[in-house]
């Protein structure tokens, strides 16, 4: 039961306002307005806000519970009683590992008219891929890519091991499907190339080297008659994949430095390659009228410049001997004297502005 103060509610008097005050103090529920409705109780909701209802006015929400003025003066300015709060600040950045960088592109595609472009001359052959799992974690993308076109894949041993041994694998199931029994190199993604085995054997190429990397006596002193194709081509490509995969795994754990274990076959093996190039210029120039087999050389050295290179030795991700190594293999072919023989074969078949971009020299 509300008591009230029947006192008018006139909002000019002097006297309504004490009263009001006083009226406040009593409890009362407000005043007779004599010319109006008489304001009921302010009833609270449960979230706080005050709500006036007036007698035949339909009620409504009002902030703090202020009753519209009735007398045409503007109304008053409503409380602050804190209002909306604030929106949240903008979320932090994430602070944790930074992603690993993208996969670099393609190689192959000329910046310069002129430049020799491989995917304009080779001719691409496609394998399926056996659909059997592998742990990209474990092998890394590449690898995996490796492991899944092979039907019979290489388990033992290490990693690195196994990626390189299983790329053999594959050269051999694939070598021979074409009817002049070509030899098979891999790209990725399922697509590889046919190129002719040369005449020529191992022995035949020494003359033209002038540089006994690390596995100049396993590869080429111990194994004289053996096939180029098989031997220095198929290890060039055996030893790439095994430097892309450990460095896309390095990459994926935020390795920067350190990678050791491998002796960067890639670079030696480009060097071995380029000599087989010009024995094959001086002793089977006939080679060279098919075009895959020039391609696939400058696709394998696109690559190695692509990952081993610019990936791995410049970044000085490889163990600190062995990016010396490389480094100076690289620089001799680019500027040594004793390999001037080589700079002149590559530049005949390839031109200046390929061999200035893959091999710094034009």
């Amino acid at each position: 039961m509300y008591r009230s103060c029947r006192t008018p509610c006139n909002p000019n008097s002097i006297t309504t306002a004490l009263a009001l005050l006083l009226c406040t103090a009593l409890g009362c529920a407000g005043c007779d307005n004599v010319n109006g409705p008489t304001p009921r109780p302010n009833l609270t909701v449960p979230d706080g806000r005050s709500l006036s209802i007036l007698d035949g006015s339909g009620g409504g929400w009002t902030d703090g519970g202020v009753a519209p003025q009735q007398d045409g003066s503007p109304p008053p300015p409503p409380k602050l009683d804190g209002g909306a709060p604030p929106p949240p600040p903008p979320p932090k950045k994430d602070s944790g590992t930074p992603p690993p960088p993208p996969p670099p592109k393609d190689s192959g595609t000329p910046p310069l008219p002129g430049d020799y472009d491989y995917k304009q001359h080779i001719k691409w052959h496609t394998i399926p891929s056996t659909g059997k799992s592998c742990s990209v974690a474990s092998y890394s993308t590449f690898g995996c890519d490796v492991m899944t076109h092979t039907k019979s894949p290489y388990y033992q041993s290490d990693i690195m091991t196994q990626v390189h041994e299983t790329q053999h694998f594959m050269a051999h199931e694939n070598d021979g499907a074409t009817a002049a029994s070509d030899k098979f190199i891999y790209f990725k993604n399922g697509k590889g190339a046919f190129f002719p085995e040369p005449n020529i054997k191992t022995q035949d190429i020494v003359a033209s080297i002038k540089f006994q990397g690390t596995t100049y006596n396993t590869y080429i002193a111990s194994r004289p008659t053996q096939k180029l194709g098989e031997n220095i081509v198929d290890e060039w490509r055996a030893y790439l994949t095994e430097e892309i995969a450990a460095i896309q795994l390095a990459q994926a754990k935020g390795q920067t430095s350190g990678i050791s274990g491998l002796v960067l076959g890639g670079v030696e093996y480009l060097y071995y390659n380029a000599c087989m190039l010009h024995a094959l210029q001086t002793k089977e120039s006939s080679y060279f009228s098919n075009p895959q087999g020039k391609a696939v050389f400058a696709m394998l050295a696109e690559e190695t410049k692509l990952w081993t290179v610019d990936q791995g030795v410049k970044k000085n991700l490889f163990f600190s001997l062995t990016n010396q190594k490389a480094l100076a293999t690289l620089n001799d072919i680019a500027t040594g004297a004793s390999q001037a023989h080589i700079r002149t074969t590559l530049r005949s078949i390839y031109g200046s502005t390929w061999t200035n971009r893959v091999l710094g020299f034009k």
